[in-house]
């Protein structure tokens, strides 16, 4: 097999680097080892598509190998971030750290829906522009399967299928039932398990094997 990548970078939220199994079982890592390169995991949990541009904006222009791939997971549009009260790092506008009615006269007073949503397109094109601006190679796709993904892929409003994506786009989508129980009651929706996280990979391996192996 003729080697393209001389290493891996992964950007995004939880999903990037899930906190409920061994960081060998992450997809990520299965990637890496199938392909024996290093990885350098920047997944962050609770991360918006802001905190991941952010991050592979701090990140990128660091990169020494000359030939790194990158690998998106963009998350929920809804993760929309402010300055958290109770300490330095940006946070989710979540109750947990701010007040319930906060919340709701924040999103009210700033943001409907489609405002969240390009919001979010625009981070998404920002980060795609910048890889492009280093040539480097890479692949996106998304941590949730909710009806924005749709959006995102299909966007009339900002095109942003750049021919990067993994098919199916939406890793939820790859093994709806290989994931944890969220809050314990029954229903699978929080992240992959062991054998998730290998669908996962065997998909990313298969798609790199077909564009970039071959």
């Amino acid at each position: 097999m003729k080697q393209v990548f001389d290493s891996i970078y992964i950007f995004g939220d939880s999903f990037a680097h899930n906190p409920h199994v061994e960081t060998s079982e992450l997809f990520a890592s299965l990637v890496a080892n199938y392909y024996k390169l290093p990885l350098f995991n920047y997944g962050v949990g609770g991360y918006g598509n802001e905190s991941i541009f952010k991050k592979i904006y701090e990140v990128v222009p660091t990169i020494e190998f000359k030939n790194p791939l990158i690998m998106v997971v963009y998350t929920c549009y809804l993760r929309k971030e402010i300055y958290n009260p109770k300490g330095k790092r940006p946070r989710n506008i979540d109750p947990e750290f701010f007040t319930e009615n906060f919340v709701k006269d924040y999103f009210a007073y700033y943001y409907d829906e489609k405002t969240l949503l390009v919001d979010t397109l625009t981070y998404i094109n920002a980060v795609q522009v910048l890889l492009k601006t280093y040539n480097f190679e890479y692949i996106e796709m998304f941590s949730n399967s909710n009806p924005e993904s749709t959006f995102y892929y299909n966007s009339s409003t900002l095109k942003i299928n750049s021919g990067k994506f993994l098919n199916p786009p939406c890793l939820h989508k790859i093994c709806p039932d290989d994931r944890f129980e969220l809050h314990n009651d029954g229903i699978k929706n929080g992240h992959f398990t062991a054998s998730g996280n290998k669908k996962v990979a065997d998909l990313i391996i298969s798609t790199l094997d077909q564009y970039y192996y071959s």
